[in-house]
């Protein structure tokens, strides 16, 4: 019997009731004292004698529900175990209701959001329960547990407070490596079955083939999120598997995590490869381009990476025109290297660090003028201990790959971290629990990322799951009753045109770039005007008294 099958928290009761079926064909109430079933007589319980035995007793079940929300609001489920001489009629259940439904409601212990508790499912509980006593992670057990009922995903908060809740610590068993030409052939054979693998691409320079990984449904958020202007983050992640893996990630604006003001950070396009090189990236990138079509508006898209030449030199190549900007703390860090190797002082090595990377140093400026000021006053103060690292190299890549792209995009945050990419990498490596995984485990694993990513996009659009559509937003969004009554067709329609939103609202900045504003409209027309504005001119009725009759 599915008795979570209702949004909304209840307090739960259930009660057996036994019966005996006399020969007149009607039925005795029996109740059960000291394990004897006793007839109830003048407020005295009889025992029967002899005892009938259980095919000769009629039991019916019962389960009482009552709202947390309304007490007024009852529910009571009746349904038959035994009826001698019938077959199984269990799966026959008689809902019966008393009072107003109260409508959906939070949780009372929820702190953080305003969506409807919604109850977890038995087959849902079975599969994290099943999990957790393998030791598994949440995020193992959730792309197990959405798999059931894709339409209803589950908050990965429900799989943690299992997780704490159980006292066990069993680990599940690792198989052992295989041959890696074996494995790539296993990915060989999955590539018409397997739309998760797109491209399998063969190398000349002795080495195994490179492969690409992603959907048309991740490939149209994406090409929508390029246009709205997040940052796309690139990097390379190792020790995941035999090959190195390099990822995109990005920010979808029109989302938000569920009960944080924050958008999440989604997964793109998958790249495992053998190799750094600039013929390697080129490979990669250029799919994506050709994937993305060719109208595509490269000057709105922005990449984030390191300081690895390779990529930073395919970018270039494959999206002309893009806008690129470096991690600030990478940056940080490979000048403080450098630093120490010309032999700077400690001292010397923070103050610098101080004065460019700190919120209020040089990248914090908010115009030109008061940049090129500051860069003078560390050049006159530095130069002589720096040689020219500082001003040929470091001051100039932080003007061009920091300062300049946030002064022309003002998306771009104050301090570009690449930390998206590490989270990202983490979850990698939380979900392979920290171990070098097999190449056709590894693709598994990241399309397991993939698939629950995309649920909660989905999820997000009906008020399911761990992602929440964001206010300007909301007007996309589908009643779950609705969302579950359209057909695959529909809800896939309704997926890519969510996707494909553009927001319309446009900015302008002053001069100055100290000032942005929504953008207005060149004329403040008259409502339904349609003249041009040199020939429309104001008209006034003429006030005409009428005629009386007589009047010549």
């Amino acid at each position: 019997m599915e008795k979570y099958e209702e949004t909304g928290s209840r307090h739960l009761s259930t009660k057996t009731v036994d019966f005996l079926l006399t020969n007149s064909g009607s039925l005795e109430v029996l109740y059960k004292k000291n394990q004897l079933l006793c007839k109830f007589v003048k407020k005295q319980y009889i025992p029967l004698s002899p005892q009938p035995s259980s095919s000769e007793i009629v039991r019916m079940k019962r389960y009482y529900s009552v709202s947390a929300t309304n007490s007024n609001f009852k529910r009571r489920v009746s349904w038959f175990e035994n009826i001698p001489g019938q077959s199984d009629i269990s799966h026959i259940k008689i809902f019966e209701y008393l009072g107003q439904w109260p409508g959906n409601s939070i949780h009372g212990n929820s702190k953080n959001t305003a969506q409807p508790y919604k109850r977890t499912t038995v087959p849902q509980k079975q599969v994290i329960e099943e999990g957790v006593r393998n030791g598994k992670k949440p995020i193992q057990i959730i792309g197990n547990v959405n798999k059931i009922d894709p339409e209803n995903p589950i908050d990965i908060k429900v799989i943690r407070n299992a997780k704490y809740n159980f006292d066990k610590k069993q680990k599940p068993n690792h198989s052992s490596q295989q041959n890696t030409a074996d494995d790539i052939q296993i990915l060989i054979s999955q590539l018409q079955s397997n739309d998760f693998i797109q491209s399998i691409v063969a190398n000349n320079d002795n080495k195994p083939p490179n492969i690409i990984c992603y959907s048309e449904e991740q490939m149209l958020d994406l090409k929508s999120c390029m246009q709205n202007g997040s940052i796309i983050g690139i990097d390379r992640t190792f020790n995941l598997g035999a090959c190195y893996v390099t990822c995109m990630v990005y920010q979808n604006p029109k989302l938000l995590r569920k009960g944080q003001d924050v958008s999440p950070v989604l997964l793109g396009p998958v790249f495992l490869h053998w190799d750094g090189s600039y013929a390697t990236y080129c490979t990669f990138l250029s799919k994506i381009r050709a994937s993305l079509g060719f109208n595509i508006d490269c000057e709105k898209i922005i990449f984030g990476t390191d300081e690895e030449t390779a990529l930073i030199n395919a970018i270039k190549t494959t999206f002309p025109n893009s806008e690129h900007i470096l991690c600030v703390r990478h940056l940080q860090e490979n000048a403080q290297r450098n630093l120490l190797k010309q032999n700077v002082p400690e001292k010397t090595r923070n103050s610098i660090v101080q004065k460019l990377f700190s919120k209020t140093g040089l990248l914090s400026a908010e115009d030109r003028v008061f940049y090129l000021e500051r860069e003078q006053e560390i050049l006159d103060e530095f130069a002589s201990s720096c040689g020219s690292y500082l001003s040929e190299k470091l001051l100039p890549i932080l003007k061009s790959k920091v300062f300049e792209p946030r002064l022309k995009h003002k998306q771009i945050p104050l301090l570009w971290k690449n930390n998206n990419c590490e989270s990202m990498n983490s979850k990698f490596k939380i979900l392979g629990d920290w171990r070098v995984s097999k190449l056709p485990q590894l693709v598994e694993l990241i399309r397991e990322v993939h698939d629950n990513q995309l649920l909660d996009i989905r999820g997000a659009l009906h008020g399911r799951g761990n992602f929440e559509l964001a206010e300007s937003f909301q007007h996309l969004s589908i009643f779950h009753s609705a969302w579950l009554a359209m057909t695959n067709e529909q809800r896939a329609k309704s997926f890519v045109k969510f996707v494909k939103y553009q927001n319309q609202c446009k900015f302008q900045s002053s001069g100055d770039d100290l000032l942005t504003i929504p953008t207005t409209n060149k004329i403040a027309k008259k409502p339904g005007q349609i003249k041009r504005v040199r020939t429309a001119k104001t008209r006034t009725i003429p006030n005409k008294k009428p005629k009386l009759q007589g009047d010549c």
